[in-house]
């Protein structure tokens, strides 16, 4: 499944993707430091802000935590699973901060998300990653800030990452309750790339 304005083929896969490609390089040139997480994080959340690229007026600020994923699916017994999930926010610029903003937020469109979430989670993590269908109840609009992107992951206790089991309860991480989005593989990806082939 792909994001609604790009084709849902093997050549729009390449192209997405190419695309995100691009909107990283711009986003890395404009924001300078490129953080990398690592395992274990230093803090509960670990987050990151810029401007967008593409929203004028806009900056950026990804938020990323954690939280044990074994009650989430069926996991080998030896394997301690983490869900490492990311929330991507824009808001006006004439706020200091995500936090002053208070609920005002920005639209910004899955590629320039998914660029500032593979950013987020660096190259080893982002491959395994899914950008989160986000379905907010109506009983919580008023509560919950509008137009976030959320993406996931799976890592073990040593950081390695990994795919979902097929059993995954996806809308225990945040309100999804529809299949989530699997980013396409990056083209070195060539062993995660095969696996997903079969």
């Amino acid at each position: 499944m792909f994001p609604p304005d790009s084709p849902a083929t093997a050549a729009g896969a390449e192209d997405w993707l190419a695309q995100v490609s691009n909107l990283m390089r711009h986003i890395e040139r404009n924001s300078g430091e490129r953080p990398q997480l690592g395992w274990p994080f230093k803090r509960a959340q670990e987050s990151l802000t810029g401007r967008s690229v593409t929203v004028p007026g806009a900056w950026v600020d990804v938020t990323a935590g954690y939280r044990s994923a074994a009650d989430l699916g069926s996991f080998a017994a030896d394997v301690e699973p983490f869900a490492i999930t990311a929330h991507v926010h824009a808001f006006p610029d004439m706020y200091q901060d995500i936090r002053t903003s208070g609920r005002t937020r920005m639209e910004l469109g899955d590629a320039e998300a998914e660029a500032w979430a593979r950013i987020m989670f660096g190259p080893r993590w982002a491959d395994y990653a899914y950008q989160l269908t986000v379905e907010i109840p109506d009983r919580l609009k008023r509560q919950i800030p509008p137009y976030q992107k959320v993406f996931t992951l799976l890592v073990d206790r040593n950081g390695d990452p990994m795919l979902a089991p097929d059993n995954y309860r996806w809308g225990m991480l945040f309100f999804s309750l529809s299949a989530p989005r699997r980013l396409e593989p990056s083209p070195e990806n060539t062993e995660l790339r095969t696996l997903l082939a079969t």
